[in-house]
């Protein structure tokens, strides 16, 4: 419980510290809301590079390979909130969803609490990851991102009560001078065509021929140059480099912090994307964004842009 005379405390957990700028976005946006919402409260992030969360976003935090660090931040906190993002699925591994879920059951039986925060949730391919959910989760108040995660919530036994239906934190992001829709000036049968086309790829089976398939149908569609933007450098640089010497007119955009990426963004007329944040990004800044997705409209890239009018295309189309 919150100590006489000190500042409230939230242990916020999530896939935070590896370079992935939605995830990195998220935080800066979670931050955001939780200052404003409670001016003063302390927050301890679970990171992968704490050294760089601390820099970055001006909080303490913990490295996640460390349990007795992480255990003393779930003891010291009065709240443990996990999200946001994407972090109850199963789709990357078997460990994922315990170990979140895993967290929230252990504030619950310390006494300090656990909420979900703008969760993405699904797909939950295994009966143990719905089990995690059910006893992590139990009696704690959860918000999730949009309609299809909490009808995943409620098919692990949660009851729909609990459960609010939010959005991404980066929907309410502060853009400041970026939040400009760009302007086409390059005019073709009166329709604007875009001078600059943003690909923001990530790796799936059989991507080396396709992404050169990608940057061949923007080559062929538009007299455009071609800016491909690495969400997550360390799995989608090598996508990158490859789109980008596939058009004669590609380069990579390489960034060193969230406003270079921004920066990034806003500097292109059309964003194709299979990172769902880039699309998020885009219909914030006011860019039209085509969602490659090889989920379908069902998928959570295909999510974003149903709800923003944005077209959807298989990995095939």
């Amino acid at each position: 419980m919150q100590g006489v005379g000190r500042a409230p405390r939230m242990f916020l957990v999530g896939y935070y510290g590896f370079g992935n700028a939605g995830d990195e976005l998220i935080l800066r946006a979670a931050l955001a809301d939780l200052r404003a919402a409670a001016p003063g409260l302390e927050v301890t992030v679970l990171s992968h590079d704490p050294a760089s969360t601390e820099t970055d976003h001006g909080v303490t935090a913990v490295p996640r390979h460390r349990p007795d660090r992480v255990l003393a931040a779930v003891r010291e906190a009065d709240r443990v909130l996990v999200g946001g993002g994407g972090l109850l699925q199963d789709a990357t591994g078997a460990g994922t969803v315990p170990y979140y879920a895993g967290l929230a059951w252990t504030g619950r039986v310390l006494g300090r609490g656990s909420a979900g925060y703008a969760l993405g949730v699904g797909p939950l391919r295994r009966r143990a990851s719905r089990w995690w959910i059910r006893m992590g989760f139990a009696g704690a108040p959860l918000s999730v991102r949009d309609e299809g995660s909490a009808e995943w919530i409620v098919s692990c036994g949660i009851a729909r009560e609990q459960i609010t239906v939010t959005a991404d934190p980066v929907w309410g992001l502060e853009m400041g001078d970026q939040e400009v829709a760009p302007t086409h000036d390059n005019v073709r049968s009166g329709i604007p065509v875009p001078r600059r086309i943003g690909i923001a790829l990530r790796p799936w089976p059989g991507w080396e021929d396709a992404a050169e398939r990608i940057a061949e149908g923007c080559r062929r569609a538009f007299d455009a140059e071609l800016v491909a933007i690495p969400f997550h450098p360390a799995l989608d640089r090598s996508i990158a480099e490859r789109v980008a010497r596939a058009h004669p007119r590609g380069q990579v955009a390489d960034w060193a912090s969230l406003d270079d990426l921004v920066r990034a963004v806003a500097g292109c007329d059309l964003i194709v994307t299979m990172r769902y944040h880039a699309g998020v990004l885009a219909a914030r800044l006011g860019i039209p964004f085509m969602a490659l997705s090889p989920d379908g409209a069902e998928g959570k890239v295909g999510q974003v842009a149903r709800v923003v009018g944005e077209p959807v295309r298989g990995l095939d189309e």
